[in-house]
């Protein structure tokens, strides 16, 4: 999984222990910063497959860098973390296409299973593979009415 290179956009020293126990232990390339400005910086510097922000960083909102990293290339799979939840706007979830969202505290299985399935979803999704499930479904469900309501083609997953 060294392959796969994380950004973690987060200042609180747990989570960024947490997230980095759990993923580099599993063989992932994390690259920590724990202000907005850098990691925009670094999202135009370097290509991440994956970026992993906090919904606030310092004075920065984390969802500008999440939409910069998608402007850059949209292919970046983004996960969004937040201690409060209620400020979690589903419009901006589905117009910048965040791929999933996690609410602090995270379980470190948790955060490893959400970027595991973003991970291979980008695989899948790099290799040509439809990863609709509409798709597959209606050519063999005779009761297929139509696609569930999605982003794109992926689902917002919620851990």
């Amino acid at each position: 999984m060294d392959e796969y290179k994380i950004l973690l956009v987060d200042d609180d020293p747990v989570a960024i222990e947490t997230v980095t126990g759990s993923l580099k232990g599993n063989g992932y390339n994390l690259t920590i910063t724990g202000d907005g400005k850098s990691a925009i910086d670094l999202i135009i510097k370097e290509k991440f497959d994956l970026i992993l922000s906090e919904l606030v960083v310092g004075s920065f909102d984390g969802l500008e860098i999440l939409n910069k990293s998608k402007e850059i290339n949209p292919a970046t799979s983004t996960i969004i973390v937040t201690a409060k939840p209620e400020r979690i706007n589903a419009t901006d979830l589905i117009e910048l296409d965040i791929d999933a969202y996690l609410f602090k505290p995270c379980d470190p299985e948790k955060i490893l299973t959400c970027v595991n399935h973003c991970i291979e979803e980008a695989r899948m999704k790099s290799s040509g593979a439809d990863t609709r499930r509409h798709d597959r479904r209606k050519k063999s469900d005779p009761n297929y009415t139509g696609p569930e309501r999605r982003t794109g083609n992926r689902r917002k997953q919620f851990f």
